[in-house]
């Protein structure tokens, strides 16, 4: 207690330092939890339910700093920006400390393996550079029109994007032999998955050089069959998954818990609260079409696994057990007007 206290008064010195804001609605303020990590923070209704996020995990730092606690100003809005009825609301969140999550594999597409690969969901086409390089003609995540990329072989097999125009031209194909007559390409699709193979082209050997697939992973449940928990089970998402919380001992907390949910929109994938407090970033990827979160008995790490479509990401979370409830108080909408002079 001492420390967070000197702590608070440390950075209130430097906040007076600062010139003075003036802003218009509640003047909410409020004694952080003692656990280091980012703050997320929530309106809520009358009925309990979250009207608006006021901060989402954010740093200590990004708060107005007082002598009472951390100082935040909400305008009386919705997350849709609409005014609330007048009332009261009650100001509640989390503080998120030490937890892990740890990317772990690109699944069902054999074209990615690392975050920046281009998002291939589709190939069309096959065709040639006039220097003789192999070309794909893909569709892309978030992309209207196709795009095309270069195939280098060596020493590994992996795409390079290149200009709209080809020196040469580019004429689409399925199937194509390389302009040196050494190799064949062929393109298959059997419905829930593509496969670019390579072959030798005088047929010495019937076996693929290599093959490159993508798998259909647009929704989970097409993807479900081939994904697994870390011990090879298969994997069963959950809905949401209880984990024990820190006390609080600023509030003599008994020790509770937090529902969490596993979820996503434009800025990426993130673990919530049931009733949607964003606590937790798991990815910044665009275009998301799905994410899910799973845990066996026996590990108390959560797997979770997301799409954009075209690959799988699987990500390891562990040690949410850090993390702190904390109760920001009730404060009525509109405040109340100061009286005059």
């Amino acid at each position: 207690m001492k420390q967070l206290l000197c702590f608070l008064v440390c950075l209130g010195i430097a906040g007076w330092l600062r010139a003075a804001e003036v802003q218009d609605g509640v003047k909410i303020e409020f004694v952080p939890p003692p656990m280091e990590g980012t703050i997320s923070l929530g309106i809520y209704d009358a009925e309990g339910k979250l009207v608006r996020v006021l901060r989402r995990e954010a740093a200590v730092s990004e708060f107005t700093v007082a002598l009472n606690g951390l100082v935040l100003f909400w305008d009386g809005k919705d997350d849709h920006g609409a005014t609330l009825p007048p009332g009261h609301y009650h100001a509640r969140g989390y503080a998120v400390g030490a937890v892990e999550i740890e990317g772990v594999d690109f699944l069902g597409n054999g074209w990615i393996e690392e975050a920046d690969a281009p998002p291939i969901r589709r190939i069309e086409a096959l065709g040639w550079s006039g220097s003789g390089t192999l070309l794909l003609q893909a569709a892309l995540v978030g992309q209207s029109e196709p795009s095309r990329f270069a195939v280098v072989e060596t020493p590994e097999v992996h795409l390079v994007a290149v200009p709209e125009r080809v020196e040469g031209g580019f004429t689409p194909a399925l199937s194509v032999t390389s302009p040196d007559g050494q190799r064949r390409y062929e393109l298959t699709e059997n419905g829930t998955s593509q496969t670019l193979a390579a072959y030798r082209a005088d047929g010495a050997n019937a076996a693929a050089l290599y093959t490159k697939t993508i798998a259909t992973c647009d929704r989970l449940e097409a993807a479900a069959p081939w994904l697994t928990f870390p011990d090879g089970a298969p994997f069963q998402s959950a809905a949401s998954v209880e984990i024990p919380l820190v006390p609080n001992p600023l509030e003599q907390d008994r020790p509770g818990c937090v529902v969490l949910t596993a979820t996503q929109d434009a800025a990426g994938s993130y673990l919530a609260t049931r009733d949607g407090l964003p606590l937790c970033a798991i990815s910044q990827t665009p275009h998301l079409r799905w994410v899910a979160m799973g845990r066996t008995a026996e590990n108390l790490s959560m797997t979770l696994f997301e799409s954009n479509g075209a690959v799988v990401a699987e990500f390891r979370a562990a040690h949410l057990e850090r993390m702190m409830a904390f109760d920001a108080g009730e404060w009525a909408w509109p405040p109340a007007a100061k009286a005059p002079g």
